[in-house]
């Protein structure tokens, strides 16, 4: 099967722990969610730290899955606005040990999220991400990791500030879940950036037409899991197929009729995903659902949720972005594979999964 690397899950995210708009549905789901990963060969993850406390809160989960997932350390462009309201120099300073010793036990791969969103000043001004994107590069420079870039909306203003800084940051970084154009684009791969791509980087025609020149040296594909899910309105919709596929291999052997499936679905709000072999099933079903559903379905048959990305998708990622270049699932998938394993300095051992999972 083709090898993947989610380098964007956000397993902090209350949806991941069963919780929507502040009401709490089902429990925390994770496990489930990272065995349907590991059943269709995503290899590692990358989970993103978003504040201080969400970065100490996913380097918990991350240490759950012992090389299999690692975490960046950082405060999102719309997040530093909580930094003046406590002691700067104490939150600063945190972050730095966190990342540094995060760094040290083989956890931390990036520094960031950090950069720049002017399309949501509502949560942050734009002098306020400006001032902490440059406090937070001071500290990557100490830190010594690769960087996980935010750029929404502020290109100028993201190069200017960071380009000073390029020379100290030999690690280089990735501007992920990209949707700027294709003049943006050029100026950031002169800077040297891998792009990252996500189900945001695939909405329009537009977006299609700028992944389509993203050499492959410099491609890697995410999820932004729970968010980013590719919707039947976005235009890369059109070029994903149905399991099983060159994304996704025919491996779940055990799997019956979804006529027995559709006997259930009246009591329990589930359906079969129309894209993968999993079953479907809204949030406010959740707790409908019956493991016994097992027998119907097949081994791997905990439930989708609809509307939540997760990063079991990254396949329809690839599978798009090899449609819109001309470049076979493999070739894609092994190109982004490589070179995430590269910037994030991460081995390269086949076993990780089978340490945990049994096909």
């Amino acid at each position: 099967m083709p090898n993947y690397f989610d380098i964007g899950v956000n397993f902090t995210d209350p949806m991941f722990h069963g919780e929507y708009h502040g009401r709490q549905v089902h429990n925390s789901d994770i496990e489930d969610v990272v065995l349907r990963a590991k059943t269709f060969n995503v290899r590692r993850l990358l989970l993103t730290g978003s504040s201080l406390d969400e970065s100490r809160r996913t380097l918990e989960i991350a240490a759950s899955y012992p090389e299999y997932a690692f975490t960046t350390v950082g405060c999102h462009p719309c997040t530093v606005g909580e930094i003046p309201s406590v002691d700067e120099k104490v939150y600063l300073d945190e972050l730095k040990e966190l990342a540094l010793a995060g760094k040290r036990s083989g956890l931390v791969k990036a520094f960031g999220e950090i950069g720049l969103d002017y399309d949501r000043l509502h949560y942050t001004d734009a002098e306020t991400q400006r001032l902490y994107f440059k406090k937070q590069l001071d500290i990557a420079v100490e830190v010594g990791l690769p960087l996980f870039l935010h750029m929404r909306a502020a290109n100028e203003d993201f190069i200017s500030i960071i380009k000073p800084y390029l020379s100290k940051l030999p690690k280089g970084g990735v501007v992920h879940s990209f949707t700027g154009t294709a003049e943006e684009l050029q100026k950031l791969l002169l800077l040297g950036f891998y792009i990252g791509v996500n189900g945001c980087s695939l909405k329009t025609e537009e977006n299609l037409e700028v992944v389509k020149q993203i050499p492959l040296d410099k491609l890697i594909v995410e999820t932004d899991a729970p968010w980013c899910e590719i919707k039947r309105t976005h235009a890369g919709y059109q070029y994903l197929t149905k399991y099983p596929n060159a994304a996704y291999p025919k491996i779940i052997t055990n799997q019956t009729s979804s006529v027995n499936l559709k006997a259930q679905s009246v009591s329990s709000g589930m359906q079969m995903d129309p894209l993968l072999p999993f079953p479907l099933i809204k949030k406010e079903h959740y707790s409908k659902y019956d493991p016994a559903h097992e027998a119907l379905v097949g081994e791997f048959a905990s439930p989708l949720i609809k509307g939540r990305n997760e990063p079991v998708h990254i396949g329809q990622v690839v599978e798009i972005v090899s449609k819109i270049k001309g470049e076979s699932v493999e070739t894609i998938a092994e190109h982004a594979y490589k070179n995430s394993l590269k910037l994030f300095e991460v081995p390269e051992e086949e076993d990780v999964i089978d340490r945990y999972f049994t096909y």
